[in-house]
């Protein structure tokens, strides 16, 4: 949120950091970007085009649920609480 304004150096090394996450099984997410700095990764040519697709979230306690959701879908426990007694 506090950028403003992507560089083709900070552009390069998202890519990149994108690339490695993919590689390892993660996934880079993206919470309160501004416009023209979203507006950057998705026209990013760098790493064939990795940040193009990058998710979006408006806050970041959506970008949270996404990752928790994703993850227990992965575990196949979608649904499952275990802060809940019996979830």
């Amino acid at each position: 949120e506090a950028m403003s304004y992507l560089d083709a150096t900070a552009a390069e090394t998202i890519a990149q950091l994108t690339v490695d996450l993919r590689g390892r099984g993660c996934e880079l997410l993206l919470a309160r970007v501004r416009p023209p700095v979203l507006a950057a990764l998705r026209a990013n040519p760098y790493g064939q085009g990795a940040t193009r697709a990058l998710p979006a979230f408006p806050s970041v306690r959506q970008a949270h649920a996404h990752a928790e959701e994703k993850l227990a879908l992965q575990r196949g426990t979608a649904g499952h609480d275990p802060q809940r007694p019996g979830g």
